[in-house]
């Protein structure tokens, strides 16, 4: 919601930005269908029992990238581990056979 000048209305108790349930409702559905550039993300709406609308609980966004690279080290350390065994069944096999 806005005041007067055209800012964002404040709860006065939460000091939280105020809307309405129809705009809560749009903020939340407009960051999970069109993403979400922000450091938090809107996930889901509440009544404030002081101001009468609503306010937005938010998670922060953790980063794909991040999430990317721990697959990768965690495939290239099952790759390293696999070929260690290959190679320690590679020394015994020609030990026996020497």
């Amino acid at each position: 919601m806005k005041d007067d000048f055209g800012r964002d209305l404040r709860c006065e108790s939460e000091g939280k930005i105020c809307y309405s349930k129809k705009e809560a409702g749009t903020a939340i559905n407009g960051a999970k269908h069109h993403g979400n550039r922000a450091k938090k993300i809107p996930k889901r709406m509440y009544p404030c029992k002081e101001c009468g609308h609503y306010h937005l609980t938010s998670q922060a966004v953790s980063h794909k990238k991040d999430g990317h690279q721990e697959k990768y080290r965690f495939k290239k350390e099952k790759l390293r581990k696999r070929e260690n065994k290959y190679d320690w069944r590679e020394e015994c096999r020609l030990l026996c056979v020497a």
